[in-house]
């Protein structure tokens, strides 16, 4: 495949986009430039049929990974992590800012590139995504390509920060937690829910009240409460009685409790 050159080789910010990828991180960005009227200049994966869905969303050109590229000033690499270094290989070097979007991914998997960047989002990306709730971490391998990105993500209204490559694997461990657990969490709530008939709605403000105090400012420490943080051992072997058939859960039960009881 050819590099793809840049329509303007000393930009302030960037002016035209190309996107690999035809997934969520795709959806977001490209839908995120074309908002502020920034061309999709194409679309490019291996899969024709949701690429040229994407494609048609944004007025944009599906590509294959086989064919010469329009001339574009960013070429966002928002693929799957393993498959990066794949994907650079394939792409012949240019002028454009090449970056990626993946949280514990090195800047380094681009090296090959002259102009290399990382735009990460510190968010769980979904449809109906609200940009103004996407925090994103930039990292340049140029002071050069570090303004340019500054500068773009300025136009675009986005809370940005720089973030090297160790700082934002950082970030993303803490994200995992923050997100792909508690959401596991919520699911073993679900799943005791269903084991002893429960209504999950009596549960909700629950679960919302928890989460606001968070997002109010307060400690997550501070607030803890339970029988694990209390000591109140009688409560917690009823519990794990209670999970006895589910071996899981009785894991997940103990593992958290023994964290509590760690940092109380």
């Amino acid at each position: 495949m050819e590099g793809a050159k840049p329509s303007n080789l000393q930009m302030s910010k960037i002016n035209s986009i190309g996107i690999v990828g035809t997934g969520k991180a795709a959806h977001f960005f490209s839908g995120l430039f074309n908002s502020h009227n920034i061309p999709i200049q194409f679309i490019a994966g291996r899969n024709q049929q949701s690429g040229m869905s994407l494609a048609s969303k944004v007025n944009s050109v599906y590509y294959s990974l086989e064919q010469d590229l329009p001339q574009c000033d960013l070429i966002l690499l928002a693929v799957k992590d393993d498959a990066l270094p794949e994907i650079a290989d394939i792409i012949v070097d240019s002028e454009a800012v090449f970056a990626h979007c993946a949280g514990s991914v090195s800047i380094d998997v681009l090296r090959k590139f002259k102009r290399n960047a990382v735009i990460y989002p510190l968010q769980s990306l979904s449809d109906n995504t609200n940009p103004a709730e996407v925090p994103l971490l930039i990292e340049g391998n140029s002071s050069e390509v570090e303004s340019l990105l500054i500068s773009t993500m300025q136009t675009l209204g986005m809370n940005h920060r720089l973030v090297n490559s160790e700082k934002r694997l950082h970030y993303h461990l803490a994200a995992v937690f923050a997100n792909n657990f508690s959401n596991a969490i919520l699911t073993a709530t679900s799943e005791v829910g269903k084991m002893y008939q429960l209504e999950f709605e009596l549960l909700k403000p629950l679960i919302s009240a928890t989460y606001r105090k968070v997002l109010d400012g307060a400690d997550p420490k501070a607030v803890q409460t339970g029988p694990a943080v209390r000591g109140d051992m009688k409560t917690m072997d009823k519990h794990l009685q209670m999970l006895e058939h589910r071996s899981d859960l009785k894991l997940l039960y103990k593992a958290i409790s023994s964290f509590l009881k760690s940092e109380s």
